[in-house]
């Protein structure tokens, strides 16, 4: 029973390419890598969020005002993002400047005196 464990156990291991830092690979991975943290075979250009703990397909960051990571399904939702945050700046930035500088002075008008000629004098 040992000696039928041991060579499925070789079974499911392939010999590590050169490069590969002495891991082994199993069957199936044979198109993408291991993630070491899941234990998941990744796609190419897939990575290990270590915020959120997950493996994300054409992973580019986490984006911590969004609140999640930012990869290949939600990258559009993502840069509409960002214009909408940076039109919002720059609307608030010209709203600023043009209702907070001091208004424009006036001339004032002359006091009015009220002068009653008084006769005789």
């Amino acid at each position: 029973v040992a000696a039928a464990a041991a060579a499925a156990e070789q079974g499911d291991a392939q010999a590590a390419p050169p490069g590969a830092g002495g891991r082994s690979r199993r069957r199936g991975a044979i198109d993408g890598r291991r993630c070491a943290k899941c234990d998941l075979v990744q796609p190419r250009g897939s990575s290990h969020c270590e915020f959120c703990q997950v493996c994300i397909e054409e992973f580019d960051h986490h984006c911590p005002w969004m609140g999640k990571c930012i990869g290949g399904k939600n990258l559009c939702a993502f840069r509409t993002f960002i214009a909408t945050s940076l039109s919002s700046l720059l609307y608030i930035f010209v709203a600023t400047m043009l209702y907070s500088s001091p208004p424009t002075p006036t001339p004032t008008p002359a006091p009015y005196v009220l002068r009653r000629d008084i006769p005789g004098q």
